[in-house]
């Protein structure tokens, strides 16, 4: 069967794709900002080379919870564009992709998705010939360090150095100490740099290194950075979701450091302690506000002074402004009826609203007390998710006058500091109540992927 791939991939994607094909990388990282084609651009590599090789690939990602979302759902799209559905046989079960013979029966060459969260089972997992071709990390961000990455590498590449490749995906993150900034932004030793490429106009790159293991074996790598100004460039805007051609529109306009970050995959750092830059002093008045549904969310205390903290926020996302509208705090040492009652003083309606599943306990006691608390459903990573939702906005607006607990909060939320004073990445577990009340209530508002 013929596939022509100029009809499928960008034309700085097809000399990439031969090379890996041919193994002139012992490992491939390909990273940038958020839709630049990088994910669906390895799925079809993968699809096409597993064919081509005829031997086994391995796709990993942090948790197993997403390798449906994250990897069987890119391989089943990048096998329909390809239009080679009919080639594998997908077993949703063992989320695996089976290539299949002449005749239409099982080859014993697949593609397997599976998550790290136990690494040591990934050296259960051999291919039923041979050694695999190639191993993707996928979201490469997700992992602790780069050690439990390259142990990955160690453990699924095993069986034929010169006919193996690795590929690493991931969106930089903000910080410059991150362990893959550090790894793959600056390449310390420029003597072994072979080639470098830019395009100012994608604000892409591409950089290939060589690391000489000794006399004899001297293997290349290559880092490739791009973002969604390729696909812009090739025509190929459809690839992008609506809603973020919306957000790089208004995101490119009036907020600039974020969409450096998130579209164009910039390591800006963290110039700042404060968490966000975003916050605009409103005066409260909601004359020119067309509010057609109040989000609600309340954060339970711990104990102690540790506060309930309950808010209203509206949310504009045409124009991706985010109102808090109301707020209610009471200390933890006030009593449930109390905390009912604050919150059914703003909730006239009784509407219903998010709270920390943590506490079950606390859900039902206060239900019983006449108010409608639903559980919020956490994800992974769902408080990172939620910040960076917050930090994405155009605007967060708050009164000081009418939400003071809410105002000083968000003001004051900072990075951690490392032992050097330096701003890391890390968000303090402190001093939160009102914004993991905000996270709570805007459950329905946030990406998580």
């Amino acid at each position: 069967m013929i596939v022509n791939l100029d009809n499928h991939l960008l034309p700085p994607f097809r000399r990439l794709f031969k090379e890996v094909i041919d193994f002139e990388y012992f490992r491939l990282v390909l990273k940038g900002g958020r839709s630049s084609g990088k994910s669906i651009f390895v799925a079809m590599l993968i699809i096409i080379g597993t064919m081509y090789l005829k031997r086994s690939a391995i796709c990993i990602v942090r948790h197993t919870n997403n390798v449906a979302k994250r990897l069987d759902n890119v391989f089943l799209k990048a096998l329909s564009i390809l239009g080679l559905s009919d080639k594998y046989r997908y077993v949703s079960t063992k989320h695996t992709f089976i290539l299949l013979n002449e005749d239409g029966s099982d080859s014993d060459v697949e593609v397997l998705c599976t998550g790290a969260d136990d690494p040591e089972r990934l050296k259960g997992y051999t291919p039923k010939r041979g050694s695999y071709w190639v191993s993707w990390i996928e979201e490469a961000q997700n992992f602790d360090n780069i050690k439990a990455i390259k142990n990955i590498e160690s453990t699924v590449g095993r069986g034929d150095l010169f006919h193996f490749v690795s590929i690493i995906t991931y969106n930089p993150r903000m910080s410059s100490t991150h362990f893959l900034n550090l790894e793959y932004e600056n390449i310390p030793n420029k003597e072994s740099i072979i080639s470098y490429k830019e395009n100012k106009n994608t604000h892409g790159s591409k950089v290939v290194t060589r690391v000489e293991v000794d006399d004899s074996i001297i293997l290349n790598q290559c880092v490739f950075h791009c973002t969604y100004k390729l696909l812009f460039k090739y025509n190929k805007k459809e690839w992008i979701s609506p809603t973020d051609l919306v957000d790089i529109k208004l995101g490119e306009q009036c907020n600039s450091e974020y969409y450096r970050w998130y579209y164009l995959g910039e390591v800006i750092g963290n110039s700042s302690v404060n968490v966000f830059r975003n916050i605009v002093d409103w005066d409260g008045d909601r004359s020119c506000l067309d509010i057609k549904k109040k989000d609600r969310g309340l954060d339970i205390s711990n104990g102690g002074k540790d506060p309930f903290c309950y808010v209203e926020t509206y949310y504009d996302k045409k124009n991706k402004l985010l109102y808090i509208l109301d707020e209610d705090v009471h200390s933890g040492e006030d009593n449930l009826e109390d905390v009912a009652a604050g919150i059914l003083r703003i909730n006239k309606l009784n509407i219903d609203f998010y709270i920390d599943s943590a506490v079950p306990l606390t859900k039902r006691e206060l239900n019983k007390r006449g108010v409608h608390a639903i559980a919020v459903k956490k994800f992974q990573d769902s408080i990172n998710a939620g910040i960076i939702w917050l930090q994405s906005l155009q605007g967060i607006m708050i009164c000081k006058q009418n939400t003071p607990f809410t105002y000083k909060e968000f003001k004051e939320y900072e990075y951690e500091l490392d032992k050097y004073e330096e701003v890391t990445n890390k968000l303090q577990d402190k001093n939160n109540h009102s914004i993991d009340a905000v996270r709570y209530a805007n459950l329905d508002n946030i990406r998580f992927e």
